[in-house]
């Protein structure tokens, strides 16, 4: 698991190596998933405050100049607004994700022959998804409405929700109805994209390794490449696959985004009344609002999500998934 380590007492590689044995995969895959988010939802957590900002204005409004008038208004650090709701409401969803999706992958991979592979990723993506969206809507609500300043704080969020919408409040109204339309899809298509790029570009690196030893190159230097591979493969596969999933869910987050938003600006009350009130006042040009900033967050977001993943699950000893 950990070359070169010992578990002779008092040496802290063993101690890592023992600690990575007792802990089960599925816990890993979780720990390894929230460790990459919170990466992630730092870095690039602006992207996510300008596109939410544009779903919610009826006119289109370009990136640079969203992001400008939102400095503007809050300062720098407004891009940031909605960021430690953001990381810390994120990580348990995304942990109950991975880890039941893994877990649902490898039984149904178990179960099904081996060319219906891409269905047991779906199918495994689609039920681990339906249970973490049911954690996911409330930090989604509060971190909208913190991004659209609706709150000064997120106790304040918290306060209003709770006196106003009742325990209840954040998933009424069709916000967990939203919530599980564009998600299920969403990670339905990302898996299958992913690993179906990841297979195809492992068996490039493996023709590409078996060349190499052919040439007699160095194991040292061999391993050494193949390593820069993989990690630039995680990133790209990705990043691909989130372009994808994204280009195809958009309409969708425009119309989770405003259900969660609240305020009057809108007043939806049902996903059926949003998009048709939304096609009926503002066009079909409405539910693409904020697609370009959305692609310009989740595209790195994505690959540097996979990359970190897959490099806190080698250190958490769970392994090459895709080999």
């Amino acid at each position: 698991m950990f070359p070169g380590t010992s578990s002779g007492n008092g040496n802290p590689a063993g101690a890592r190596k023992q600690l990575c044995f007792i802990i089960p995969k599925s816990l890993k895959d979780g720990l390894a998933s929230m460790l990459a988010t919170a990466v992630v939802k730092v870095v690039l957590q602006p992207f996510d405050t300008v596109k939410t900002v544009q779903q919610m204005n009826s006119f289109q409004s370009g990136i640079l100049a969203t992001a400008s008038q939102i400095v503007h208004r809050r300062g720098l650090l407004g891009l940031w607004a909605g960021a430690g709701i953001t990381v810390f409401g994120s990580m348990p969803s995304v942990a109950v994700y991975f880890s039941t999706f893994n877990s649902c992958k490898g039984r149904l991979a178990n179960m099904l022959p081996a060319h219906y592979r891409p269905l047991a990723i779906a199918i495994a993506a689609m039920i681990a998804n339906s249970i973490a969206c049911v954690l996911r809507v409330p930090y989604e609500v509060l971190k909208h409405r913190m991004q659209m300043e609706r709150h000064a704080s997120l106790g304040a969020a918290i306060a209003f929700s709770m006196r106003e919408e009742g325990i209840f409040g954040m998933f009424n109204g069709g916000k967990l109805a939203i919530q599980v339309l564009r998600d299920v899809p969403y990670a339905m298509i990302t898996a299958v994209c992913y690993e179906s790029l990841q297979g195809m570009m492992n068996n490039r690196v493996d023709r590409l390794s078996q060349r190499r030893e052919g040439l007699g190159l160095a194991s040292s230097q061999h391993s050494a490449v193949v390593q820069r591979r993989r990690t630039a493969q995680d990133a790209i596969c990705g990043s691909i696959a989130g372009a994808v999933s994204i280009s195809l869910t958009t309409p969708l987050d425009v119309v989770k985004t405003r259900l969660m938003s609240g305020g009057d600006q809108y007043g939806y009350f049902t996903v059926t009344d949003a998009v048709t009130r939304m096609l009926k006042e503002e066009g079909w040009g409405a539910l693409t609002l904020g697609m370009s900033s959305r692609l310009l967050h989740k595209i790195p977001a994505n690959g540097l999500f996979y990359l970190c993943y897959e490099v806190f699950r080698t250190l958490l000893g769970v392994g090459e998934h895709y080999r």
